[in-house]
């Protein structure tokens, strides 16, 4: 069983799963503390509990190690619903501000 309060139980989590459902590719550990915006030390951590987790693969290309979502992972489809949900309301958010920032 998926225990979905650990899943979404920090926010280094939450953005390193999201950063990953976005990436087109596997992405390295700098790369992801960037776009995640979280120290590097955080993102190591946090990857190591996912890898372990078997949520996430890890990928060794030398010099290089690359991380993505295992889609094998049994809450996978859960996560992809959830991050484009995500993504729906962000949009539709910022399309009613901008509206109502237009009418003023």
């Amino acid at each position: 069983m998926i225990d979905l309060a650990h899943l979404f139980s920090s926010m280094p989590r939450v953005r390193i799963l999201r950063t990953l459902y976005q990436a087109k590719e596997p992405l390295p550990l700098r790369q992801i503390s960037y776009l995640a915006s979280l120290p590097l030390f955080s993102v190591q951590r946090t990857l190591k509990q996912l890898c372990e987790e078997k949520i996430i693969g890890r990928k060794e290309k030398k010099p290089y190690v690359f991380f993505a979502l295992d889609e094998n992972y049994p809450a996978y489809c859960f996560l992809a619903d959830m991050f484009h949900l995500e993504d729906k309301y962000r949009i539709a958010d910022q399309a009613h501000r901008f509206h109502r920032k237009a009418s003023a």
